[in-house]
């Protein structure tokens, strides 16, 4: 536990401690929304905490981001990201956890120290509370059934068991009959299928977008266009910009750019997000990589 306060203290630094007015951000704040996933996990499992903003601004981070108390976890991990909109910038805080207790852990809110740009004064913006129901790990069915079988078991027990095996084995050696010699039949070779053309690949995922829009399809057409440009894990919209990455299509990048928006704006805008990059998206044929 003194390992996680450490570890959640110094990511209050690094995301941005309350500060002075004069270091404070000017900012519209628009929303600031908090979410976990999944919402009931055990222990031994991984829950990731959401935190999404909209700020009018255009800015490449936010600054002073406090944390809340994350007693009953271990922070595995810390992602950041700022994605410019059409109007400001969505930004994603994404902590990655492991529940380190069993029980409902209640997470109070993230907040942002900023100076609103409506009234001019020092604010502390902040989300809503988010819960995590955490169960203790249980041996599945058959473990609990042979554990039972196991203890119910007397020493004598166990010994006759052993004894009967061992003349069950020696009286199946003298009876096996010599084994005749089996014709070698040689392997069937399956060819393997063609690779999937990946223009029908494209046009697959962008149907099923188009009929439903989700996040998990969001995400699956964000995933071809980042594995296409080549994107490092790592790697922001804003790293592959850049260094130049692109695709054979002029528009590949500004699709990229309107899918990594849809995916990480809240819920409410996630119909008006995808439909505004359906256009570059149904511009893009081949999916061939250039170099860059």
């Amino acid at each position: 536990m003194a390992r996680n306060a450490a570890l959640v203290a110094v990511l209050a630094v690094c995301l941005g401690a309350p500060a002075s007015a004069q270091a404070l951000q000017r900012l519209h704040v628009r929303s600031m929304v908090a979410g976990v996933d999944p919402q009931r996990v055990r222990l031994g499992d991984m829950v990731r905490l959401r935190v999404r903003i909209h700020v009018d601004e255009h800015v490449a981070r936010l600054d002073n981001v406090i944390l809340p108390d994350l007693s009953g976890f271990d922070v595995l991990g810390d992602e950041r990201r700022c994605v410019a909109v059409r109007r400001g910038t969505d930004c994603t805080e994404t902590l990655s956890l492991a529940p380190s207790a069993a029980g409902v852990h209640t997470i109070g809110p993230v907040s942002l120290d900023a100076v609103d740009a409506r009234n001019g004064r020092p604010t502390r913006f902040g989300s809503n509370a988010v819960s995590v129901t955490v169960t203790a790990a249980t041996l599945s069915g058959p473990a609990r059934t042979l554990g039972g079988i196991a203890s119910a078991l007397r020493p004598w027990a166990i010994a006759g068991l052993i004894v009967s095996a061992c003349l069950a084995l020696v009286l199946g050696f003298r009876r096996r009959k010599p084994i005749r010699a089996q014709p070698i039949v040689p392997p069937v070779v399956v060819a393997e299928r063609p690779a999937r053309d990946e223009d029908a690949r494209w046009r697959t995922v962008i149907e099923h977008l188009r009929a439903r829009p989700s996040r998990a399809r969001v995400d699956a057409v964000r995933a071809i266009l980042r594995e296409r440009v080549g994107a490092r894990p790592d790697e922001t919209f804003a790293d592959l910009a850049a260094r130049g990455a692109q695709l054979e299509e002029p528009s590949a990048m500004e699709a990229l750019r309107l899918i990594e928006r849809a995916a990480f704006v809240d819920e409410a805008h996630l119909a008006g997000a995808v439909y505004d990059a359906f256009p570059a998206l149904e511009s893009i044929a081949g999916m061939k990589r250039v170099s860059g």
